[in-house]
């Protein structure tokens, strides 16, 4: 025994007591949430079972989740429900996203002209910041835009798992997927390459940056219209650069 007896207590507690123990009771949660989210993302869990039981036939493996999935359903939704989720996704969220990226990668590669954060959580919480105006301006699209917030707030969960988890070079590639996948989904939602638009009413439509085929079907009127403000960017397809509704409003100002 020493001369301080609150020391020998103090030694004594810390052999006895694990003092971190609350504070991992109380991330449990957490961490398991993201490790399920990890596991659900990269593994198919049905894939031993179904390969030492060839005789059986597999069945289809849950359709994708996230931005990936949500895309491959919304290239069959209706042409005006496509319109209108295109018009509400914001024009800026796409170069934002990006250099939160750019910025979060030459951080991790210790560059030090990056020195705005200084934790992996931080940038991933600048990261889903520069996403938020897409989840705000989809809310007047209905059902389609509701797909959109529900898909988009699983990718970045992801995202904050594998942070989380101390894994943040997985991190930010499934980051980097959110970008690419809503690149495409932009590209999905804007190509209308042989598609009969014919009873689709327009007037309220911004069709800048769709994209048409010479099989494409507009309503009577629109035809010439759409070609005089469009650009050839491949063989057989053509992206509107303005909004041909102009014409409309500048007939209607006195």
């Amino acid at each position: 025994m020493s001369a301080d007896p609150l020391h020998d207590l103090h030694d004594l507690l810390d052999t006895v007591l694990d003092v971190e123990a609350g504070l991992r009771d109380a991330t449990l949660a957490r961490r398991r949430s993201a490790i399920d989210n990890a596991l659900e993302a990269a593994l198919d869990p049905e894939a031993g079972l179904w390969t030492i039981l060839p005789s059986e036939p597999r069945p289809r493996r849950r359709g994708l989740r996230g931005l990936a999935g949500f895309t491959a359903m919304a290239v069959h939704e209706p042409p005006a429900a496509r319109l209108r989720l295109l018009a509400a996704l914001e024009a800026g969220v796409a170069r934002a996203t990006r250099e939160a990226l750019h910025q979060w990668e030459r951080w991790a590669a210790a560059d030090p002209k990056t020195d705005v954060f200084r934790t992996d959580d931080e940038f991933y919480q600048y990261f889903a910041a520069t996403c938020r105006p897409d989840l705000e301006s989809v809310d007047r699209v209905g059902g389609l835009g509701r797909g959109y917030q529900r898909s988009l707030a699983h990718d970045l969960e992801n995202v904050r798992g594998w942070v989380t988890l101390g894994n943040t070079r997985r991190a930010r590639e499934v980051a980097w997927s959110i970008v690419r996948t809503r690149e495409d989904l932009v590209h999905a939602l804007a190509d209308f390459s042989g598609v009969d638009l014919a009873e689709l009413e327009l007037e309220s439509a911004n069709l800048a940056g769709v994209r048409w085929s010479s099989t494409t079907v507009w309503p009577p009127g629109w035809a010439e219209r759409i070609r005089e403000r469009s650009v050839q960017v491949a063989p057989d397809l053509f992206e509107v650069r303005e909004d041909p509704r102009v014409d409309e409003w500048v007939d209607q100002v006195p």
